[in-house]
């Protein structure tokens, strides 16, 4: 396990040492457990926070049944969309700061680490559930997974930067903690398996 204790820099970012419990705490969410179910009123709530924090405060949660119209809603959601570009630009912002702290080198080390730690256990979980859903499509494990490590990777970016619970990558991730896969925004739905 890398000891971020050890860098330099932790003087420049005291945030470096919170990595090893970040990871913990990434560890033990329970990834992708209440998908297919009835929404429960917080993950309502979560989801509405979500898209108003990103500037779609009209964006209705739409959650879809299964992975088939899952599936569909990823391969439909445009990279070039403006909920896709909010987030984007949340994601740069938090990236710049930290870069403006961080040499290259050591970026990539802390999310190589941060990677290799919580994406394999996050895999274990998308073939749980793919099992348990009976989901025959291949691709499942893969897209959920990337999603997840998406997610993942903007939440560290918010913890080094010490940002709080209402930045919107912090309300992405939790819908994520409360077992959903949020998909994206296109106009005024918000697509979230």
């Amino acid at each position: 396990m890398t000891d971020f204790s050890d860098i330099d820099l932790i003087e420049d970012l005291p945030t470096l040492k919170m990595v090893p419990s970040f990871i913990e705490v990434i560890r033990h969410i329970p990834w992708f457990r209440t998908v297919g179910e009835q929404p429960s009123e917080a993950i309502c709530t979560a989801a509405d926070d979500y898209a108003a924090s990103l500037g779609f405060p009209e964006a209705y949660a739409h959650f879809v049944p299964d992975w088939e119209e899952a599936a569909y809603a990823l391969e439909a959601n445009n990279y070039n969309s403006p909920g896709w570009e909010a987030e984007e630009q949340e994601r740069a912002s938090l990236t710049d700061r930290v870069l403006s702290v961080l040499d290259d080198q050591t970026f990539e080390m802390v999310f190589s680490h941060i990677a290799s730690e919580t994406i394999p256990v996050v895999e274990e979980y998308a073939e749980e559930v793919r099992d348990e859903l009976l989901i025959m499509d291949e691709e499942f494990v893969v897209a959920v997974t990337g999603l997840a490590a998406q997610a993942i990777h903007q939440a560290a970016l918010v913890m080094l930067t010490a940002e709080d619970e209402e930045h919107p990558l912090s309300k992405r991730i939790k819908l994520f903690e409360l077992g959903r896969i949020p998909i994206g925004i296109q106009g005024t739905s918000f697509a979230i398996y």
